[in-house]
């Protein structure tokens, strides 16, 4: 084992480089047909009504927080292990922002405690307008019970399924929105599909794919100019509102088309090696690992585990550097957002009784999971994990 085995990276199939190919001999780069053809088989793929194809994850959060209109006056809520994006795009409106424990069992947002946390809100009239929930490693969020909280406390919900496209709830694939408003997936090389960089918005409200339709092409609006009587031609357009140059390139789109169309091959390849690790890790003496219920099925972009033992940060970084010594790099995702001195300044409050939080900061490790990864290589994983916490606990 003399190359370092990576947490993860992109699975990139022969057709995929030929697609790419013709796009540069076709010499249409951008805003040509395959971004909408990609748009409208996502859209068929997860069941949504709409898709829009954008520059990344991050700036289709950062549109979603523009649909939701927010401004200095709401309050948006997500979970506390999640990455920067989640909460930042609502910073970007100066919105006031809080944070919820998560499950010490599934990693996402705790139902229980979210609960508890709304009704505390409600009472001090600090409701939240919208919360943010993060599919963590591809893991399904309790979506109908949180839902059913939104139909009680009035919150809008924004799903940040960056890890999840591919993943299913009770049967269903994340990106329906049938129990939020908006969803995001991420195409970044180490996602389940990858368009170099990128992500897409799926919705199923008309007004909602309207304004995020305008605001990723600069505010530019075309459709609506056909009514302009003095304006026919197709080259007219109008800017109505301030917005972004958001949009994602012909050949990524491309790209995208070609990976798609193994989605569910690939989605299944990562649970056959998710499967084999849960089975060897079952009876492990020293780890545990995220639990996905048997309703729902994770596109695993992450395989999440668990120290049975409460690690130090000096233990935990020993052992971080024992695997790496190993040849097998690690992950953590993510570093608690309450940690980070950007969330620290902006919040100015001091959060207590995070202990699963804590717990998973000082616990918790992404192993290696992508499509190429052998058994051989699994096992090899296996038995370093094992070796190296042995001698740092």
């Amino acid at each position: 084992m003399s190359n370092l085995i990576n947490y993860s990276k992109p699975k990139i199939f022969n057709q995929d480089i030929q697609n790419v190919i013709k796009i540069f001999k076709s010499g249409n780069l951008t805003q040509g047909k395959f971004i909408n053809t990609f748009e409208k088989k996502i859209s068929k793929f997860v069941g949504s009504k709409y898709s829009l194809a954008v520059s990344n994850a991050s700036a289709a959060l950062h549109l979603a927080c523009a649909a939701m209109k927010l401004n200095k006056n709401d309050i948006v809520w997500c979970s506390s292990i999640t990455f920067i994006s989640s909460i930042s795009c609502a910073m970007h409106y100066k919105s006031k922002i809080d944070l919820v424990e998560i499950s010490d069992k599934d990693f996402n947002v705790d139902v229980n405690k979210l609960e508890k946390k709304l009704i505390n809100a409600k009472r001090t009239k600090k409701l939240p307008k919208l919360i943010i929930l993060t599919h963590l490693g591809g893991n399904p969020c309790n979506l109908k019970e949180i839902f059913d909280l939104r139909k009680k406390f009035k919150f809008k919900i924004i799903e940040d399924a960056s890890h999840a496209l591919g993943s299913k709830y009770r049967g269903q694939y994340i990106g329906n929105c049938k129990f939020s408003d908006i969803t995001i997936f991420s195409f970044h090389p180490v996602k389940t599909i990858t368009t170099l960089e990128g992500g897409i918005i799926t919705t199923n409200k008309y007004n909602i794919y309207k304004e995020i339709n305008i605001l990723r092409t600069l505010g530019i609006d075309r459709v609506s100019n056909k009514s302009n009587k003095s304006f026919k031609h197709h080259w007219y357009y109008e800017v109505k509102k301030l917005g972004y140059n958001f949009r994602l390139p012909e050949i990524q789109a491309s790209l995208g088309l070609s990976q798609l169309a193994n989605l569910k091959r690939i989605v299944k390849k990562r649970n056959s090696i998710a499967k084999y690790y849960r089975k060897k890790l079952k009876n492990n003496n020293f780890f545990n690992y995220q639990n996905i219920k048997e309703e729902n099925l994770s596109s695993y972009h992450l395989f999440i585990i668990k120290t049975k033992k409460n690690l130090s940060i000096n233990q935990k970084i020993k052992f971080y550097e024992l695997m790496l010594k190993n040849k097998v790099k690690l992950q953590l995702h993510y570093v608690p957002l309450y940690k980070h001195p950007l969330i620290k300044n902006y919040i100015k409050k001091k959060f207590k009784n995070y202990i699963n939080s804590e717990m998973y900061f000082k616990n918790c490790f992404s192993i290696p999971l992508y499509y190429d990864l052998s058994i051989k290589k699994q096992n090899y994983i296996l038995s370093k994990l094992d070796k190296c916490i042995k001698l740092i606990v």
